[in-house]
């Protein structure tokens, strides 16, 4: 039997993206069941500099957020490395 983690990583592998995610809406859900840690896992195509204010704010320090992300950021400064950050999590590239 695989590891987990790779069948995670087939799965996702074998999934065809479509449409847009709401960030803000995930994860204010995922923080209404007052965790102590969130594993986002996204694109960053639409999650903006400020849906990580709003979180941040929604948040208000309780839980912590680790960003993983599908897709190498072009630069050091991303929201989903701003989103980790604000809210005591990491931020990590999981793209193959």
């Amino acid at each position: 039997m695989a590891p987990s983690g790779a069948i995670a990583a087939a799965a996702l592998a074998a999934m065809a993206p479509e449409g847009a995610t709401d960030h803000v809406r995930a994860l204010k859900l995922a923080l209404q069941l007052r965790p102590d840690a969130i594993y986002f896992l996204t694109d960053e195509d639409d999650l903006t500099a400020a849906d990580v204010v709003q979180v941040t704010r929604f948040n208000v320090g309780k839980a912590s957020i680790h960003a993983l992300c599908l897709v190498a950021p072009s630069s050091a400064d991303t929201p989903m490395r701003n989103l980790a950050r604000l809210n005591r999590g990491e931020f990590r590239v999981v793209a193959p």
